[in-house]
C-alpha cells in the first residue's frame, strides 16, 4: 500500500501522488499563533514539515487541537483566516450537545429545532405590543405593562374618590341639568317645560294660572279642581305622567335614565369599559390563543434561552464560546474533517 501524507491528498483540484504537485503540505508547530483583525498569524521559522518544500497558500498548519489553512504568505509569516477544531488522534470532530428543552443554562450547547419552533410559535413581536390606545383596537395587539399600569392607575385614582355614579371615563357623574348629569332631589326643568311666569296675589278663581292665592286652603276651597288639573297639564305637559311612572334617575326631558355605556346612561354594577383591554394571562408555552398574553415568567424563559442572530457565527475563525455555528460553516467543517479522517485511516490510498 502506497502511503501519502495529508498534504498529498488535500489539494486545490484533489490531485494525489508522491510528488504532491497539486497537494497542500502539512506543517506542525508548538508555538501558538497571534490573533488580530480576524486572522491567525504564524512565524514561518516556528513551523516544521516536509523537507525541501516551502509553505504556500492553502497549506495546513496543525497546532494543539486545531488545524489552520494558510490564506496569505509574507516573507517571515503566514496568515490564516480559517481555523478548524479537531479532537483526538482519530481526527473526529468535536461533538456538539443538542439541548431539547428550555431549561438548560449551558453556554456551549445548542438548542434543538423543536425548541426553536416552540419559541417562534409563542413569541410576541415588538410590533404587536401597544404602547398607547388608538381610536380603533386590534385583537392582534397586547398592551404593554407600562400602558396597562398607567391606565389602571387613572381608573383607581378616580374610583377611589368617587362618591356617586361614574361615567365611562371614570369621572364622577354629578347631579345637575346637563346631558352628563343625573337628576337629584328637587330640581327645575327649564326651556319649553317651564310654566308661564305668574304670581298669586288675587283671589280670581276664574283664572288660576295667572292669579296668586294667599294659602293652599283658599285655593282648594275656591278653585275648580278640574280647572287646576287642566292648567297644570297645560303648563307641564307630559311631565307628570312620565315622572309618576319613573323607577330610576330622570333626564331633563322627564324620561327615565337607564343604565348603559351611552352619554345619557348611568353606569351601574359590575361593568366593562370597551376602550381598555383586560387580557387573560397564559403561564405556559403551549397555548394557541390569539387574544391572551404571555406571563412575564414565560417571557423570561424565552429571553433566557433564545438564540440571537448576532450569536450565529458564519465563519470558522471565531473563538467566542457563546456563539453557534451556521449550517453553511458546519458543512465546510464536515468536508474538511472528512478529508482528514480519510488520510488518517489510510482509506485514501
Amino acid at each position: 500500500m502506497t502511503q501519502y501524507d495529508l498534504g498529498q491528498v488535500v489539494g486545490a483540484t484533489g490531485a494525489t501522488g508522491p510528488s504532491g504537485a497539486d497537494g497542500a503540505s502539512v506543517w506542525n508547530t508548538s508555538t501558538a499563533p497571534t490573533y488580530a483583525n480576524s486572522k491567525y498569524t504564524f512565524t514561518i521559522s516556528n513551523l516544521s514539515g516536509r523537507s525541501g518544500v516551502t509553505i504556500a497558500v492553502n497549506d495546513i498548519i496543525f497546532y494543539d487541537t486545531y488545524y489552520y489553512i494558510v490564506s496569505t504568505k509574507n516573507s517571515t509569516t503566514v496568515d490564516c483566516t480559517t481555523r478548524v477544531s479537531i479532537k483526538g488522534a482519530d481526527g473526529s470532530s468535536a461533538s456538539v450537545t443538542i439541548v431539547d428543552n428550555l431549561n438548560s443554562d449551558s453556554s456551549t450547547s445548542v438548542l434543538s429545532a423543536k425548541q426553536g419552533k416552540v419559541l417562534n410559535t409563542n413569541k410576541i413581536e415588538t410590533s404587536a405590543i401597544a404602547t398607547s390606545f388608538a381610536s380603533t383596537t386590534s385583537d392582534s395587539k397586547v398592551p404593554s405593562e407600562k400602558l396597562t399600569k398607567t391606565e389602571l392607575d387613572k381608573k383607581i385614582t378616580k374610583a377611589s374618590t368617587a362618591t356617586g355614579l361614574l361615567k365611562d371615563n371614570g369621572d364622577v357623574m354629578t347631579g345637575g341639568t346637563g346631558s352628563s348629569n343625573w337628576a337629584i332631589g328637587n330640581h327645575n326643568h327649564s326651556g319649553t317645560y317651564a310654566p308661564s311666569s305668574h304670581n298669586h296675589s288675587t283671589d280670581d278663581v276664574s283664572d288660576p294660572d295667572s292669579d296668586d292665592y294667599t294659602n293652599i286652603g283658599e285655593l282648594q276651597s275656591n278653585a275648580s279642581q278640574s280647572r287646576i288639573n287642566s292648567e297644570i297639564d297645560t303648563a307641564l305637559g307630559t311631565k307628570i305622567t312620565k315622572s309618576s311612572s319613573a323607577t330610576g334617575l330622570l333626564k331633563d326631558d322627564g324620561t327615565v335614565m337607564t343604565s348603559g355605556t351611552g352619554s345619557t346612561n348611568w353606569a351601574v354594577g359590575n361593568h366593562t369599559h370597551s376602550a381598555y383591554v383586560n387580557p387573560t394571562i397564559v403561564d405556559n408555552l403551549t397555548s394557541d390563543s390569539s387574544t391572551s398574553v404571555l406571563s412575564a415568567k414565560q417571557g423570561k424563559v424565552l429571553n433566557t434561552n433564545k438564540i440571537e442572530t448576532s450569536a450565529i457565527a458564519d465563519n470558522l475563525t471565531t473563538n467566542d464560546a457563546t456563539k453557534v455555528l451556521s449550517a453553511k460553516q458546519g458543512k465546510v467543517l464536515n468536508d474538511l474533517i472528512g478529508s482528514a479522517i480519510t488520510y488518517i485511516t489510510g482509506s485514501g490510498s
